[in-house]
């Protein structure tokens, strides 16, 4: 083989090899869950501003994670304290997760919002249940912001709701998610 031919060859192995190995990863910088139950007798809402977060742009996966323990901003601290310790039972099952593989193309500096779907798992109270969740994505200036709204039936992570309370919360717990990288 010629010199130049080999050079070419080289050059384009070298390359192939390093845009192989490029990986965009975007890492939150900060990113919270709000969650609502809305039954017939009672309003109960809290946040976790502890959500962390990853996104491998390449590869067109997603992961984040939280801890049940940092939700705040109940009504009451017995709201507070049932949530904790009857429900999530955030000692038993510390951490909330969801990880998943996007399912659309994302143009991920595109200034205008965009929406995809995300197959995955979300673990909550140690129960795996798979889910397409749909997400918004924007780009602003160097920052990237993606949320999403989605409900989530109790009875799918296998969180059980006394008879007594039964009018006081909600089946279905809507969520929200904000999270800026």
């Amino acid at each position: 083989m010629p010199l130049p031919t080999k050079l070419i060859l080289l050059f384009l192995l070298v390359c192939a090899h390093w845009a192989i190995g490029q990986r965009a990863v975007l890492q939150s910088k900060s990113g919270q869950v709000h969650f609502q139950s809305e039954a017939p007798l009672e309003l109960i809402e809290g946040v976790n501003p502890s959500l962390r977060g990853v996104i491998d742009t390449t590869a067109g996966t997603l992961a984040f994670t939280l801890s049940t323990a940092d939700f705040t901003g109940f009504n009451s601290a017995l709201q507070q304290e049932h949530f904790h310790e009857n429900y999530l039972e955030s000692s038993r099952f510390p951490r909330a997760s969801f990880k998943g593989r996007i399912l659309d193309g994302v143009q991920w500096n595109s200034q205008s919002i965009q929406s995809f779907r995300v197959k995955g798992v979300l673990t909550i109270h140690g129960i795996e249940q798979e889910r397409i969740i749909v997400c918004e994505w924007r780009a602003i200036d160097k920052e990237f912001r993606l949320q999403s709204s989605f409900k989530v039936p109790l009875i799918d992570h296998n969180i059980t709701v006394p008879r007594v309370v039964k009018q006081k919360i909600a089946e279905e717990i809507r969520v929200q998610v904000l999270v800026q990288f």
